[in-house]
Formats: C-alpha cells, structure tokens, sequence
C-alpha cells in the first residue's frame, strides 16, 4: 500500500539478464542474500 505519506516496502524488479550464464548466476546469488529479496527465474529459449 501506499499513500500521499508513505510508500510500499514492497516492490518488483524485473531483470534481462544476457551473456555469461555464470556471471548471470553470480549476481541473482548476491542478490539472494540480501535480506527480504526473493529471487526467481524463468528461461526463455530465444530462437
């Protein structure tokens, strides 16, 4: 929820990520760390 004088604690980022697998990987870990972050994948297999 939010309003004129607050703002939601919660959020939603979407990330692209392309290149190297293992540096993608590296950072959704140190992502995963961080306290109150949930991170989550989906593959697309792009022709």
């Amino acid at each position: 929820e939010a309003g004129e004088n607050f703002c939601s604690p919660n959020g939603l980022l979407l990330l692209e990520m392309v290149g190297d697998e293992k540096t993608c990987m590296e950072l959704a870990d140190k992502l995963a760390v961080i306290e109150g972050v949930e991170v989550q994948k989906m593959i697309f297999d792009h022709p």
